[in-house]
């Protein structure tokens, strides 16, 4: 055990120590929180440009078994034709 003062830690600086990573924690709890609204944010937009670009790709599909129907039954019987072919083995 510390017997004298010269061996007893600086409680004044321990304390001011530990108040500066208190504040640098505080400030990295706000870095996080604003990294995290803005992940958020960016999430938001792409999933709104995906639901987009799948509507314009469902409504060009649905133009194109409309102006060949025919052709458009042929794929999908050939297409589960094959499906059929791999799923029984």
């Amino acid at each position: 055990m510390a017997t004298t003062d010269a061996e007893m830690p600086d409680h004044k600086a321990l304390r001011e120590d530990l108040q500066e990573i208190a504040a640098r924690l505080a400030n990295l709890r706000s870095d996080i929180d604003g990294l995290m609204g803005a992940a958020g944010a960016t999430a938001s937009h792409q999933a709104e440009a995906l639901q987009d670009k799948a509507s314009e790709a469902l409504a060009n599909f649905e133009g194109a078994v409309q102006r060949e129907p025919l052709k458009s039954l042929a794929i999908a019987l050939g297409a589960g034709f094959v499906l059929g072919i791999v799923l029984r083995r």
